[in-house]
């Protein structure tokens, strides 16, 4: 995480130039930057069983992961 808010310094600093303006057009970038990280690592940490899928309240359907990344569903 801590590379990851590393590698958007440069664009925060091009936003401030901008009086801050540039800076509403980065934040959605990072948002979604980390929700995609997020969910890496929770697919990561279900199946290198670390938790289960059952502890994050997901129903996975291993069939389905080798066509799309959306593996689980919400409960």
């Amino acid at each position: 995480m801590f590379v990851l808010d590393l590698s958007f310094i440069g664009w925060y600093l091009l936003g401030a130039l901008a009086f801050g303006i540039g800076t509403l057009f980065v934040n959605p970038y990072v948002d979604a930057t980390k929700a995609q990280l997020y969910l890496t690592l929770r697919k990561e940490a279900v199946v290198s069983s670390v938790c289960s899928a059952d502890e994050l309240k997901l129903q996975v359907s291993f069939e389905d992961e080798s066509e799309s990344d959306d593996w689980y569903e919400y409960e």
